[in-house]
């Protein structure tokens, strides 16, 4: 991550809280530093949300306007920006090495906020807490292990320690060593088993999970970096098997699925790379929610299967407007949301729409 990111976190929070004030803003510069993290699966969460579905300093300036506006808006606006870009900077001074944004990266694509908590947490923790991080650490696994047994079905777990959590779910992913016959494979996750074990006995003697009398045994900052860098091998480690066995799953299941041969569609060419049926159906309703006008405008719609809703909008020579980039952008929220939107043919460079999904952006302002 390193202090380029952190000083690029600082320099888009000086552009928006000087743009708070009444200061015109650099779009471009604001686009660039937004892409920075918004592109990168590690921080787009920690970006402000206002920030997240902005794209230019009118749409801030909106959100800012109305987050506070008369006698002392520019102070309590210059406030919330400065909460509001504190888990990022946070994230960014303490989340400096390339395993620490590695792990992070994979536990923002597990998209499980009490499993990112418990991480950033622990990392947060390793020099000022290390009683703390050790905690963290453990509750890291926890998590982790019981979203993958909830992914799998399971609900009766609340009351089983991490041993317990985690004999379940390495069973539940081929991760058991009683499940190999190859002893290099049976060695390796059983020292997987191990470690797990170790975190529990590591945090239960000498973490402040439990009172400990007048002997307690106080940890040094190399225990909670050990326990914290154990626990992170291992979430990348679960995190990324069961990502890839779930992917294999959907494959299987996308194999089967009903096929369809492209169509044209009030005057509008659909066609998707696998030939999908629902993705077919989906551009259909993409088109419905369109109004006559910017349907005409439109030549081809495409989805790529490989991406999952990432559609290639190609418009007819001569036909572009600026509207018909928004009326898409409408009309994929409707049917759902999309993973991106491209557009070609007479469409200008630049336009083309970041994904959106329910949920990604709808956050209360402030929140």
């Amino acid at each position: 991550m390193g202090n380029l990111k952190f000083d690029n976190a600082l320099e888009l929070r000086s552009i928006l809280t000087e743009h708070a004030t009444g200061r015109s803003m650099d779009d471009a510069r604001f686009r660039t530093l937004r892409a920075k993290f918004f592109d990168s699966a590690d921080t787009r969460k920690l970006l402000p949300s206002w920030v997240r579905d902005n794209f230019d300093g009118g749409g801030v300036w909106a959100y800012l306007k109305d987050f506070h506006t008369g006698e002392g808006a520019y102070a309590a606006r210059r406030k919330h920006i400065a909460a509001e870009f504190k888990p990022l900077l946070d994230f960014l001074s303490e989340c400096g090495t390339p395993a620490d944004s590695e792990i992070a990266a994979s536990l923002v694509q597990y998209d499980e906020e009490a499993v990112s908590e418990a991480w950033q947490k622990a990392l947060s923790r390793r020099k000022s807490d290390p009683e703390g991080a050790i905690t963290s650490a453990r509750t890291l696994l926890e998590e982790i292990c019981k979203h993958i047994l909830e992914d799998t079905g399971r609900t009766s777990f609340e009351k089983w320690d991490l041993p317990k959590l985690y004999s379940e779910a390495s069973k539940a992913m081929n991760l058991a060593p009683s499940q190999h016959t190859e002893e290099v494979f049976k060695r390796i996750l059983g020292g997987c088993n191990s470690i797990v074990e170790s975190l529990g006995s590591l945090r239960n003697k000498i973490s402040d999970a439990h009172g400990s009398g007048r002997q307690k045994v106080k940890p040094a900052e190399r225990h909670a970096a050990l326990a914290v860098n154990l626990a992170g091998s291992m979430a990348l480690f679960l995190i990324e098997t069961w990502i890839v066995q779930q992917s294999k799953s959907k494959t299987s299941v996308a194999s089967s699925e009903t096929k369809q041969d492209p169509i044209t569609y009030k005057g509008v060419h659909l066609s998707s790379r696998h030939d999908f049926a629902h993705e077919i159906s989906k551009m259909k309703g993409i088109v419905d929610a369109l109004a006559p006008d910017s349907v005409r405008r439109i030549e081809a719609i495409w989805c790529d299967s490989n991406a999952c809703a990432l559609y290639n909008v190609t418009i007819h020579n001569g036909l572009w407007v600026p509207d018909v980039q928004w009326a898409i952008q409408d009309a994929g929220r409707a049917v759902g949301g999309y993973n991106g939107v491209y557009f070609d043919g007479d469409a200008p460079v630049g336009v083309d729409l970041d994904p959106y999904w329910p949920g990604d952006f709808d956050e209360a302002p402030g929140v």
